[in-house]
């Protein structure tokens, strides 16, 4: 019986360490050698690969800090090479250039003004330093140039900093982005920004300056709609304040018996648009133009409007001719998106949060049957 005992837990012992075995070998080959004490051995199937995530280049425009009107900054433009195959993989790195660029927008004015970015002279921010090089980039593969910055105007300021080569369809770009005044100054993209009175002007809600000295009309072309809409007005009002509204229309070519029309919607929540009565807007002039657009030689159209009360509100303005109906093309389209709100309204719109829809748990009730 004891033999019998014996031969039967020696067995159960051996069974144990060949299951034991059959699931390591499962693993990785490291897991199975720490736990058996064997040579491993090479699977395809056990090893795992990851991909290199290196950058292949660090870049940067560096303020500290940003400068209030008046004061003065240090500022760096930094491109270093990071990964090695970057260079070898772009020729004409041997002849390369570097230059920074300073863009003001007003955030202040006209919605025409600020949708436009001014090119500023590097004369009339840079107190000293460098701001360009070129070179033999090959050599150097680290390059940093410093300055002296004094921001001459309070607005938004883009500070972009450019390289490129030889041979280079595109330059590399890189940007900071600040907002300064007399009494505050920031990069936009910083809590200390997004925590302000100034947080409105957040890129989320409109892009200031994207025009970069440029209007939506100096961009038509022969496969362009024939007509090319701009809306306008003179300020972000407050509810019940009376402002300007202006429609530019222009054309490549002569068109004739052209109809536009201004129609107001606001975004309710969760982000539909209703329809608003023009009536309720319309203090002086009209919501309707119709006439000839000439070829170069645009079209103004002026109307006096407020807003009754706070909110999202859009300003669309449409237009149409014979010809396009006839041909069955587009006429030409232009948004003004508002933010009608106290202390300050602005352009643009917050971003609707959309609220990701969670699955709920599950009820029913498993039921398990033992055999």
């Amino acid at each position: 019986m004891k033999y019998f005992i014996l031969i039967l837990f020696c067995s159960i012992l051996t069974a144990m360490i060949v299951l034991s075995g059959c699931t390591t070998a499962g693993t990785s080959s490291t897991s199975s050698t720490a736990q058996t004490g064997t040579k491993a051995t090479a699977s395809t199937s056990s090893v795992s690969t990851t991909e290199s995530t290196m950058p292949p280049y660090s870049a940067g425009i560096s303020i500290k800090p940003v400068p209030k009107i008046g004061e003065t900054a240090e500022m760096t433009y930094t491109f270093d090479v990071v990964n090695s195959d970057f260079l070898p993989g772009r020729p004409g790195a041997e002849d390369a250039k570097a230059w920074i660029e300073f863009w003001w927008t007003d955030p202040a004015g006209s919605y025409l003004t600020a949708k436009q970015a001014v090119q500023i002279p590097v004369s009339e921010v840079v107190v000293s330093g460098n701001t360009t090089w070129e070179g033999d980039y090959t050599k150097t593969r680290l390059l940093h140039l410093k300055s002296t910055i004094k921001l001459p105007r309070a607005g938004i300021w883009q500070i972009e900093g450019y390289f490129t080569g030889k041979g280079w369809k595109t330059p590399i770009k890189f940007y900071s982005r600040d907002f300064i005044s007399q009494d505050f100054a920031a990069d936009m993209y910083s809590d200390s920004f997004k925590t302000s009175p100034f947080a409105y002007l957040g890129y989320d809600n409109f892009d200031y300056g994207f025009l970069k000295d440029k209007r939506k009309m100096d961009f038509p072309n022969q496969q362009s709609d024939s007509v090319i809409m701009e809306l306008d007005i003179s300020k972000p009002p407050k509810a019940g304040e009376e402002v300007t509204l202006t429609c530019t229309m222009a054309s490549l070519t002569n068109v004739s018996d052209y109809s536009m029309t201004i129609a107001f919607s606001r975004r309710l929540a969760g982000g539909p648009l209703k329809s608003v009565p023009v009536t309720q807007l319309l203090v002086k002039g009209d919501y309707q133009w119709q006439g000839n657009v000439q070829k170069a030689q645009p079209a103004v159209f002026t109307a006096t409007i407020k807003f009754p009360e706070e909110g999202d509100w859009q300003v669309y303005a449409s237009g149409q001719s014979p010809d396009n109906i006839k041909n069955h093309t587009f006429g030409g389209a232009d948004i003004l998106d508002l933010s009608i709100a106290t202390p300050t309204s602005y352009y643009g719109w917050k971003p609707l949060i959309v609220k990701p829809v969670t699955s709920k748990p599950r009820t029913t009730p498993i039921t398990v049957t033992r055999t």
